[in-house]
């Protein structure tokens, strides 16, 4: 064999020793790249675990935050307290037409209980941000569930019917407690010139400023805390510092933290231009137009004041004024500001209608407001007419009211000023009045019920306008004896006079009267004229009348005119 060809046997084979090795030994390169794999898939575990521990650290502090936000954990106590909470801030804030109602619980046995109260009531746009902005910034695990609100117009700024439902988470883990946000009290008695106070406690409080507090009726600011000190300012809001004494008890408030007046401010005003910009929302027509014009009808010697005004004016664009387009009669006046005309008309004016125009201006308004005619029509002055005094009557059913009205007039009796005229007003049925003499007249029936009546007599003239004059009376219907007893029983033994036997109710007495006795029961006054088997005749009033037995006195029939010849016999019983 060659020299060339055994080199070539000896590489050949070199190759073949080193694949086999290769294979034998393994992949140096494979091995590396496994283990650098396996090092990045536990540092991704490790970020993921990490991860974790963060959530569970934020998760931590949430559920924290949550359970001081929580409402109480007993159901009743929650939504008793969410209910006060709610019903007081609409009131603050100045719903109309409140009502608040509890409404469903649903309750999650192992970690909380939902409670919902529903709010009706009417409030304007403006009032219903402020609500909802203090609603959403309050320091409470709380949504508004459902809302819906209704427009009376599409017009100006309408007032709204809001229907809501607020729902209150209740953490079951959470603390109980009597009140939703913190208090505490005043340590010592503070004068209105004191910036800073000491309290009895911080516990529940925001532990910086700033913050709002109430004390009384005054609102703090607190603007930094100290412990137990606060450094504060003073009258906040609408709100003016004073005097408040040592125990006074300090509120953090409805709205936990309450906001800046300013910021709230802005909050509206934003929300107010999108609303004013919304095609949804008509722009506001104004139709001006002067008031309380036509024709007032006013005399002579007596005072006159009319007030005019402009209804559905701009009001952005300022208040009217008032003037007179043209000179007025002698001594007219018109304010400027209130619209208000005054004349004060003596005997020299001239009766008669008086015509002045009258004119409204608002400057700066697109729309004019069109001027008006203000008539007056000038009368003579009309006396009133004066009753002379009436005195109360007492009357029984059957008899007869008769008197003379008199009233008098200091205007000539000739003219409609001094002409008088008398009616009655609320009268009882069967009372007239003559309207020319003023004769009044009553017959009151035999079955009127007793009692007292009222009514007046008026007296008026024919002026224009007329006046006139009242005087009231009463009369009383009093009770009838007669009404009362009742005929019983006719008694006849042999040779003895027959005896009526008569039972007067009212005081429980029986009366015994034979034929020409005489009697007197309430109105009715006469004597026994005949017993007969079941009635009796009496004789009244110049007449025969007959009542039955079992019938009272005042049901009695008329039988005759002409009486019979008395009786010799006379007795008298009064009842």
């Amino acid at each position: 064999m060659q020299a060339r060809e055994k080199k070539l046997v000896y590489i050949l084979a070199a190759v073949v020793t080193g694949v086999a090795l290769w294979y034998s030994v393994g992949n140096p390169w494979g091995s590396v790249i496994a283990k650098q794999k396996r090092l990045s898939a536990i540092e991704t575990e490790i970020d993921l675990l990490n991860d974790k521990e963060f959530e569970i650290i934020r998760a931590s502090r949430k559920m924290g935050l949550w359970t001081q936000q929580s409402l109480p954990p007993d159901e009743d106590d929650a939504q008793r307290l969410y209910l006060a909470w709610l019903t007081s801030l609409a009131e603050e804030i100045g719903f109309e037409d409140l009502k608040v109602t509890p409404g469903r619980k649903t309750t999650n046995k192992k970690d909380y209980i939902a409670v919902q109260i529903d709010l009706e009531g009417r409030t304007n746009f403006e009032r219903l941000v402020r609500f909802l902005h203090h609603f959403e910034k309050a320091d409470l695990l709380h949504r508004i569930a459902s809302l819906k609100v209704d427009s009376e117009s599409s017009q100006g700024d309408p007032m709204l019917d809001i229907k809501l439902t607020a729902e209150g988470i209740a953490l079951l883990r959470a603390p109980a407690r009597s009140r939703l946000f913190p208090s505490t009290k005043l340590s010592s008695a503070i004068d209105s010139s004191i910036k800073k106070i000491e309290v009895e406690s911080s516990k529940g409080f925001p532990s910086a400023g700033p913050f709002l507090v109430r004390i009384d009726d005054e609102v703090f600011r607190v603007t930094s805390v100290k412990d137990k000190t606060w450094t504060v300012s003073r009258g906040e809001g609408d709100s003016q510092a004073t005097t408040h004494v040592a125990n006074a008890n300090i509120h953090l408030g409805k709205y936990n933290p309450l906001l800046d007046t300013t910021a709230l401010q802005n909050f509206v005003a934003e929300h107010r231009e999108i609303i004013r910009k919304s095609p949804f929302v008509l722009p506001q027509v104004f139709n001006p137009q002067l008031q309380n014009l036509g024709k007032h009808i006013i005399v002579q010697e007596k005072p006159v004041e009319i007030k005019l005004q402009v209804s559905d004016y701009d009001p952005s664009m300022g208040t009217p004024t008032f003037r007179f387009k043209e000179s007025p009669p002698r001594g007219m006046q018109i304010d400027k500001k209130t619209g208000k005309v005054t004349w004060n008309p003596t005997k020299e004016d001239s009766l008669g209608d008086y015509s002045i125009m009258v004119v409204a201006d608002q400057i700066g308004s697109e729309k004019p407001i069109p001027e008006g005619k203000l008539i007056l029509e000038l009368r003579k002055l009309n006396h009133k007419p004066a009753i002379a005094g009436i005195e109360d009557i007492e009357i029984f059913p059957g008899q007869s009211i008769a008197f003379q009205a008199i009233a008098t007039d200091k205007d000539d009796a000739k003219e409609p000023e001094g002409k008088i005229k008398f009616y009655l007003k609320d009268a009882p049925e069967g009372a007239s009045i003559d309207e020319a003499t003023g004769q009044f007249s009553w017959k009151v029936d035999h079955d009127f019920d007793p009692g007292k009546y009222d009514f007046s007599v008026i007296a008026t003239d024919e002026g224009k306008p007329a006046e006139t004059a009242e005087e009231s009376l009463t009369v009383t219907v009093l009770k009838d004896a007669a009404h009362d007893v009742q005929l019983i029983g006719v008694i006849s033994e042999e040779g003895q006079k027959k005896e009526a036997w008569f039972y007067n109710q009212s005081d429980n007495k029986k009366t015994t009267l034979k034929k020409g006795d005489s009697f007197e029961w309430g109105t009715i006054k006469g004597s026994i004229a005949e017993i007969g088997r079941d009635f009796v005749l009496f004789q009244f009033q110049n007449a025969l009348w007959k009542v039955k037995l079992k019938q009272t006195v005042d049901a009695m029939q008329k039988v005759a005119t002409t009486p019979p010849k008395k009786s010799a016999s006379s007795k008298k019983i009064t009842d």
